[in-house]
């Protein structure tokens, strides 16, 4: 090892260090009501009939609430029982089962839940930097990086969702589908839709591309990984909420979500919401749209590779955020995959382009120091939207050009 390569890691290191105690520190001093609502939703599931129902939401909040006052529970749990009186119960059955073994006082439990995640963190991204071809300093410096100034990571810190956790299935699916292993390849993803089901697109996209290239028994393999682990985690959840019907229940709820798109000052960051203050009009359906003609128009032109392959992962994930009505901000963690393939080092004339690209669409989704530099959240989310753009396009670019070096093996 040279010199310069051993202060380059050792640097990084510390910056590493640096941001995993301002983690800590973080997710210590909140009381993530995401994870609350799935922690109480677990033991809904046991104690009530008509789970979905938002009477029922509604009535356990207070249930919950007082039982936590009359037990003497912790300050932080009562705290975020009050500001979640109001229970948002729209996840899926399989993701509360998954919670059923916390069943210890919250803040245990929490703290529990935040090692699992911040192991998923480093796990992913070790994962798919490895994948696409990365030097061990530039890895670090990219951990060092979203630990320290990637606001997306700093918000799911806050409210203690799973996106972490959903990543790194999802890096364990890429890394199965650069092995060729398509069944567990299919059924990695295919749990990772089951926990959190704004990664649904990753699989059609797959299929898409796999099926321009006329790839049916590899496509066969993987389908049938996805649909055993579906059929699994659909059964988990019914014997969990003893339900034969817990599913259409959830699948009832969401269609009678309601159908006006949540404003950007709570924190929507949807480009259809941006869309819609700057021209008024309701884009969503085109957005989808026009994303999956442009995958079609690249699908007939890509030059297969394993790790071409393991990019479709990523690329599913920024489609839905590019075309779905709802994107907190934390969700935009997944689009640091994808960034990561734009960012590989490679060989080739198309390779600086790529990296700027790549540079340009994770400085933009950092989102600091822009939302400190803009004059209103319209702003803000315009920004983070041309970030996903960018990354979406220069992905789409680089997997159909000849110069791409998507082949590597």
């Amino acid at each position: 090892m040279t010199s310069g390569r051993f202060a380059a890691i050792a640097l990084a290191l510390l910056l590493c260090v640096a941001g995993s105690a301002a983690f800590w520190s973080a997710a210590r001093s909140t009381a993530a009501m995401d994870f609350y609502q799935i922690w109480i939703g677990a033991r809904m599931a046991r104690e009530t009939r008509h789970f979905y129902d938002p009477a029922t939401a509604t009535r356990m909040g207070e249930t919950y609430l007082r039982q936590a006052i009359e037990e003497g529970a912790s300050p932080l749990h009562i705290a975020v029982a009050r500001y979640r009186r109001n229970l948002e119960m729209f996840s899926t059955p399989f993701l509360y089962t998954i919670y059923s073994p916390l069943r210890g006082p919250y803040e245990r439990d929490l703290l529990r839940f935040q090692i699992v995640v911040f192991v998923s963190f480093l796990v992913w991204v070790a994962i798919f930097t490895r994948l696409f071809g990365w030097e061990l300093p530039a890895s670090l410096l990219l951990l060092a990086f979203l630990l320290l100034a990637f606001e997306p990571l700093r918000s799911d810190v806050r409210v203690g969702n799973v996106n972490h956790v959903v990543l790194a299935l999802l890096a364990l699916g890429a890394g199965a589908t650069v092995k060729r292993q398509f069944v567990a390849a299919g059924a990695l993803l295919a749990i990772a839709t089951m926990v959190k089901p704004h990664v649904v697109l990753i699989i059609p996209v797959t299929y898409l591309f796999w099926s321009a290239q006329r790839r049916w028994r590899d496509l066969v393999r993987h389908a049938a990984g996805a649909a055993i682990a579906t059929a699994a985690a659909v059964i988990a959840g019914s014997i969990y909420f003893r339900s034969a019907t817990i599913w259409l229940e959830w699948l009832n709820a969401l269609r009678a979500m309601p159908r006006e798109i949540v404003p950007l000052e709570v924190g929507n960051f949807a480009l259809a919401v941006v869309v819609r203050e700057r021209t008024g009009l309701d884009a969503a359906l085109l957005l989808l749209l026009a994303g999956a003609a442009a995958l079609a128009a690249v699908a007939f032109r890509w030059k297969p590779g394993s790790r071409a392959d393991a990019a479709l992962i990523p690329l599913g994930c920024v489609l839905f955020l590019l075309s779905s009505p709802l994107v907190w901000l934390h969700y935009l963690l997944l689009t640091v995959p994808l960034v990561i393939w734009l960012l590989r080092p490679a060989e080739g004339s198309g390779v600086l382009p790529r990296q700027l690209a790549g540079v340009v669409a994770l400085a933009l989704l950092a989102v600091t120091p822009w939302d400190a530099l803009m004059p209103s959240v319209l702003e803000v989310a315009t920004f983070a939207n041309a970030g996903l753009l960018i990354a979406f396009v220069a992905t789409l670019h680089d997997l159909a050009g000849d110069h791409s070096s998507a082949r590597m093996e």
